[in-house]
């Protein structure tokens, strides 16, 4: 598809480019970016979009997110997983391997690429592209290594047991060993552990003795991310811990970077990442919203979530991701106690994250905001051809109304998950449009203007 966007503000994945300019994308590249592009010489399929006042970013990047299939198609599928990412911005997700059954083998990891595949032809439009993540252990049990030989040559770059921590020193040493000897591959920490967390239904404290829970300490998130830095250092291994909770685990990896990079030398050994939950929201909301706001890691205390703004503004964090967790209204309803963990996340993060942040009134914050949702995960991904906005790069990218104030309902979401802890809060900023690889995934028309509506063929109009 040939598209030139019209006056529109442009992020290029670290920047606000200055003033206003034209993007004219051919097929599935970015082929000029300039002040004014003249419509004269283009082809003729090139459809025009006046912007306005909406923003042009590269293509949202999820490095964590739950898609539940095989296994538990009640809760999300591949297809609509992937059309809830796409309506919340994302154009590259990565899916967790904690599926029935695990992904820890290269059929698994070939059924879900598949998947995506035979969701495209039902729906009959682009969707946002998926990279299965890859199970360290054999079904996640965390006694053997699986295979890593053939998952890498199929593409894995993500190695992780979500939802657990390999609790057993001398299997985590195999670990590190056996991917030692690959490039471009990134173990995942789910840092906790377990003989700290055991039974925790939320943060342990004032909360959860009112709520008469068993709590979830931080210090096994602390304690399993000092034991994760020790086996990066050891290892020379790149590592990502994930959906930082807890403010002294912000303290020990700003820390540990400055060593890693300083001392030792290891420039891309360590990265991080916060959800937009753990942004907003701490364990005071768990008393209003009880099962809606039970996450793994829980939601902590203020001061926790003071940290956490603050390490993601200052780049301690390097990105957001969304650990979309869907799970069913039945389960949710069985109360804080007997609920499963999990948030659902795609379409609320980026306005979720800005609010959260206190960004709308900075530049420097709203860019560090949007580089951690585009360049930054693509970095740690190995990816340099997406999370990036210029001339030659691939057209994945993100649509956005800044001033667009809109209430957060659940029954509007694409997911399968209906339930959200903002339900009914009003945020603002919007993703209106994302487009993969120059076609377009989502388009909301009532606020994606464009001189000739026929580009969106209908596609995720609301109108």
């Amino acid at each position: 598809m040939n598209l030139l966007f019209k006056r529109v503000k442009v992020f290029d994945g670290t920047k606000f480019l200055k003033g206003r300019r034209d993007v004219l994308l051919l097929k599935d590249r970015v082929e000029r970016i300039e002040e004014q592009i003249a419509t004269r010489g283009l082809p003729k399929s090139t459809k025009i979009i006046e912007c306005h006042n909406l923003w042009l970013s590269p293509g949202f990047i999820d490095l964590h997110c739950h898609l539940r299939e095989p296994g538990e198609i009640e809760k999300e599928t591949i297809e609509t997983g992937l059309l809830s990412a796409g309506k919340g911005g994302f154009t590259f997700v990565v899916s967790m391997p904690n599926t029935k059954p695990p992904c820890d083998n290269i059929k698994i990891y070939k059924f879900q690429l598949q998947a995506r595949e035979k969701a495209i032809k039902n729906v009959g439009r682009i969707l946002p592209e998926l990279l299965p993540s890859c199970a360290l252990t054999k079904g996640r049990q965390g006694a053997e290594p699986v295979k890593f030989a053939p998952l890498v040559k199929a593409g894995g770059k993500i190695f992780t047991d979500d939802g657990r921590d390999v609790l057993d020193e001398f299997v985590l040493r195999e670990i590190f060993l056996n991917l030692s000897r690959f490039k471009g591959i990134r173990k995942m920490f789910h840092a906790e552990a377990y003989g700290l967390s055991k039974g925790g239904i939320v943060h342990l404290g004032p909360v959860s003795k009112k709520l008469k829970v068993q709590g979830n300490t931080r210090l096994s998130e602390d304690v399993a991310v000092a034991r994760a830095l020790v086996f990066a250092e050891a290892f020379k291994v790149p590592i990502h811990i994930t959906h930082l909770s807890s403010y002294r685990s912000v303290l020990f990896i700003k820390r540990a970077k400055r060593v890693f990079e300083d001392e030792l030398g290891l420039h891309d050994a360590l990265t991080c990442d916060v959800t937009p939950h753990h942004l907003a929201l701490t364990v005071e909301d768990v008393k209003k919203l009880g099962s809606l706001a039970k996450a793994n890691p829980p939601l902590r205390e203020e001061k926790d979530r003071d940290y956490l703004v603050k390490g993601l503004l200052d780049g301690t964090i390097d990105c957001i991701a969304t650990d979309h967790a869907p799970h069913t209204s039945k389960e949710k309803a069985l109360g804080l106690k007997k609920a499963p963990f999990g948030i659902g996340g795609f379409e609320t993060a980026f306005a979720v994250a800005m609010e959260a942040c206190n960004a709308w009134k900075n530049l420097e914050r709203t860019e560090r905001v949007l580089s951690a949702l585009t360049s930054k995960p693509a970095e740690i991904l190995y990816i340099p051809e997406r999370g990036r906005l210029r001339e030659g790069s691939y057209a994945n990218i993100t649509v956005i109304d800044p001033n667009c104030r809109w209430i957060v309902r659940g029954e509007e979401f694409a997911s399968k998950c209906k339930l959200t802890p903002f339900e009914g809060r009003e945020l603002r900023g919007k993703v209106v449009a994302t487009l993969v690889n120059g076609e377009v995934a989502y388009a909301d028309c009532e606020r994606f203007k464009c001189r000739n509506c026929e580009i969106l063929n209908g596609i995720g109009c609301s109108s």
